[in-house]
């Protein structure tokens, strides 16, 4: 064999086992991705007033009132937040 014909056979090769792994990596982050979107949905729909919620800040609150895509989050007796519903990252339950 030629060496040139070696190095063709080797990239070819390469190229293959390279493409593989980008597939392989592609849908396995599109799943990820799908389960993801799931778990959000679920926790918008969760959301109602008297709901004790962590936002993507790190702040815990209560749910005030929820319109549209904005919930309203008592986190003092005195504070109350309007944050946009899918920054709330986590609902607790105590």
């Amino acid at each position: 064999m030629w060496d040139w014909q070696i190095v063709l056979i080797s990239s070819i090769t390469f190229s293959v086992i390279l493409g593989v792994i980008i597939l392989i990596y592609t849908f396995m982050s599109a799943k990820s991705m799908r389960k993801q979107q799931v778990r959000m949905t679920d926790v918008v729909e969760d959301i109602k007033p008297g709901t004790k919620v962590m936002f993507a800040g790190g702040f815990i609150g209560t749910v005030v009132s929820k319109k549209d895509s904005f919930v309203n989050i008592r986190i003092d007796k005195n504070t109350v937040v309007e944050v946009a519903v899918y920054s709330i990252s986590n609902i607790l339950t105590d």
